[in-house]
Formats: structure tokens, C-alpha cells, sequence
């Protein structure tokens, strides 16, 4: 049995409470990210009563970290009580071979299903059988008819699906090609289907998406700009919402939960909420989806040059000189000066060069430029190169 009781961690829980009493902000995000991780049902209150006479408990640190912009609590299970901490005690990796792609199947069903009910999912299968590989679940699109009548009644009736492979990409492009296949869907809908829709309501249970949705697609690398481009030609992107992955029908099959297609189940029935008013619909959370960094394009800088003409060309015959002409306003500077000041007004071909010879013609420019002559030190009388002889002891 694993015992770790709460004295256990207690002190690393003082060291973080000191920590967030002098940072009210991260508090507030730690307290945030605790209540989505209660919320969503990863994790549940313990009564004091259940922690202190359980015999399977064990009570580990943790902290807070933010990248790119986003929090995330990690668990420290590498924390260690009397020798031992839940890394070195879990099952490493190991290779299984099966009797036949049906027994591999059946195994990856009931794996992935006792590891949904602890809220994990497993990655990164690896099979020599192709056919094994195919029956993982595959990103799935579903759409549902939502009607209401005269009276206010509603009826929500499911449609259809489609599923594709994610690429073996990072989650947030896999939700991209997900949110694509929607729209594909919707949009075929909406060509095959004899009634009058009114409105299309897009949702997806990725906050970057939605705001990918709402941005620029330009703004992004090939892979997810492309298609974030296809996605705002199929459909409106203010017809996008959010929906939590809890209340997202279509995210059961990817998690390895048995979809039933007969009965009455929030599968064949939509969601919940579809059956409400739409002002009791789920919302758009606050602060939220910020840019995944790897997937901007990096910034180019474009510069625009114009040239006007408004400026009226000198008269030159009111000057006798170029070097009049270029240098008695400005009181003969130097030639970087002057080359700046002319391009203000005039675009001279080779400029630096003409500038720089008129400037070695000018008197006056080489007076102004002229190093200082070093005075030139006399010869030493003789008296004062002559050695050994006493002081005083010769008269001029």
C-alpha cells in the first residue's frame, strides 16, 4: 500500500502559500487552474476525515508554471517519501505482441477505457499492423439539427459524423484539421439538406482555435494558415463558439468512450445545453487562446519609400557655385550631414561622392577641416645637454 500522509507535503504547501501571499496575481491563477481542474473532474475534495484514514493516500507538491502565456499545474511525482515516490513505482513502457490485430484491438478498447476513467489518455501507438493503427479513434465533426417551433418547443436530432486522422502534429494544429473537417461538414449540410437553415452555429473546445478563427491567416505558418484560410471561406467566424471538452459530444470517440447510436444519450441527442435558449448557451471565456508561438510566421518588416515633387527645384542662377549652392545654408557641415539634409528635398545619383569632391575644392569646408599645425620645439642650448658638470660652474 502507498501511505503519504498531508505532513508530508505540508511543508513545501507553507513555501508556496509564502510565495503567493507577495503575488496576489499568480494566487489568483493558481486558485483559477485548481477549481478547472475540480470543474472538469480530474480531481475531487477528499473529506479531512477519508485523508487521514485512508490507506491508499499519497499527498504530493505542486506548483504553477506558465509558458506562452498559459497556466498549468504540475504535480511533483517525483516527490519522495520514506525512499520511495510514484515515478520510480509506476509500470515503465513495455512492448506487447498479440495473436491476431483482433486481440490487439480489444486490448486497446479496454485500456483506453479503465484509463478514461482516471481522466488520462494514452499516446504514441505503434503497431507493425496497419489495420490495428486504423481502429484508434480519429478526430471526429458532428452535426445536429436544432428546431423549434412556434411555442418554443425544441427538438435536437442528430445528423451525422465524419472523422479523419489528426497528423502526428502538436494538439493545437491536429484541433486546426478538426475544426476544418466542421466546417466541411457544415457546409455540406447546408447543400444537401431540403429544409431552410437559419443559422449555423460552429463549436469547438479549443480557445487558440477560436481565436486563430478570429485572426488574420496570414498570420500563421503554412500547415495551420491554410487551412484557418479554408475555414473562414466555408464559414462565417463569428458563427465560431466555445464549448467545454466535457460538454463537447464529439470528443467522447477520441477519448476511447463507447458511443451508443440508439437510445437516449447526448450523442445521438447533442448536448444539453443545444436544448435551452440560445442566451443560456456556453460562453467565451475571458483571457484565454492566446497565439501558440510555433505556429506564427516570424514578422517581416516591409518599408514603403514615396517621392513627391512638390518641392520646387532651386534657381540655379542665383548661385555661382555647387559649393554655394549646397553649402552656405548650412554653414558647411560635413559631407553626412549635408547628404542627409539634401535628401530631404532631392535624390542626387552617386551624392556622397559629389558632395565629398565638391567639399575638397572648398577653401572654406578645408579650413573648417584642417588639423592643427603642431608648434615645432626648438633645439636644447648646449648647457643643457652637457653631463657630469657642476651646476653654476660654468658663466655665459
Amino acid at each position: 500500500m502507498l501511505t503519504a500522509p498531508p505532513e508530508a507535503a505540508l511543508s513545501t504547501l507553507r513555501g508556496t502559500e509564502k510565495h503567493l501571499s507577495r503575488d496576489p496575481v499568480k494566487a489568483e491563477a493558481y486558485r483559477a487552474e485548481i477549481m478547472k481542474l475540480e470543474k472538469t473532474g480530474y480531481a475531487t475534495r477528499v473529506s479531512p476525515e477519508k485523508a487521514r484514514t485512508s490507506k491508499e493516500s499519497w499527498f504530493i507538491p505542486h506548483h504553477l508554471v506558465t509558458h506562452n502565456g498559459k497556466n498549468r499545474v504540475v504535480f511533483n511525482c517525483s516527490f519522495t517519501y520514506k525512499d520511495q515516490n510514484l515515478n520510480e513505482l509506476l509500470l515503465s513502457a513495455q512492448t506487447s505482441s498479440f495473436s491476431s490485430p483482433d486481440g490487439a484491438k480489444e486490448v486497446i478498447d479496454k485500456l483506453r477505457g479503465l484509463l478514461m476513467e482516471g481522466g488520462f489518455e494514452l499516446r504514441q501507438w505503434a503497431s507493425n499492423i496497419p489495420d490495428v493503427i486504423s481502429h484508434l479513434p480519429k478526430e471526429i465533426s458532428v452535426g445536429y439539427l436544432r428546431t423549434e417551433d412556434a411555442a418554443g418547443h425544441v427538438e435536437v436530432a442528430f445528423l451525422t459524423a465524419r472523422s479523419r486522422v489528426a497528423p502526428k502534429r502538436q494538439l493545437d494544429s491536429a484541433v486546426a484539421v478538426c475544426s476544418l473537417t466542421g466546417a466541411q461538414l457544415a457546409n455540406l449540410l447546408i447543400r444537401e439538406l431540403t429544409l431552410e437553415v437559419s443559422r449555423v452555429v460552429m463549436w469547438t473546445d479549443s480557445t487558440t482555435v477560436l481565436a486563430w478563427i478570429q485572426s488574420d491567416s496570414c498570420r500563421f505558418k503554412v500547415f495551420v494558415g491554410t487551412r484557418i484560410a479554408e475555414i473562414q471561406e466555408l464559414t462565417d467566424s463569428q458563427a465560431w463558439r466555445y464549448v467545454e471538452t466535457s460538454e463537447n459530444p464529439a470528443d467522447d470517440l477520441t477519448r476511447g468512450r463507447h458511443c451508443r447510436i440508439s437510445g437516449e444519450n447526448r450523442w445521438t441527442q447533442g448536448p444539453p445545453f443545444l436544448w435551452l435558449p440560445p442566451d443560456q448557451w456556453p460562453t467565451h471565456p475571458i483571457a484565454e487562446g492566446e497565439d501558440v508561438a510555433e505556429e506564427l510566421r516570424r514578422p517581416t518588416t516591409c518599408l514603403m519609400a514615396t517621392v513627391t515633387t512638390n518641392h520646387p527645384l532651386p534657381d540655379a542662377q542665383q548661385f555661382s557655385s555647387f559649393s554655394e549652392l549646397v553649402d552656405s545654408d548650412l554653414k558647411h557641415p560635413g559631407a553626412e550631414r549635408l547628404f542627409a539634409e539634401l535628401r530631404r528635398k532631392f535624390w542626387i545619383l552617386r551624392g556622397r561622392e559629389a558632395i565629398r569632391r565638391e567639399q575638397r575644392s572648398c577653401p572654406e569646408c578645408q579650413r573648417w577641416r584642417a588639423q592643427p599645425v603642431n608648434p615645432k620645439m626648438a633645439d636644447l642650448p648646449p648647457a643643457r645637454l652637457r653631463l657630469y658638470r657642476h651646476r653654476f660652474s660654468q658663466r655665459d
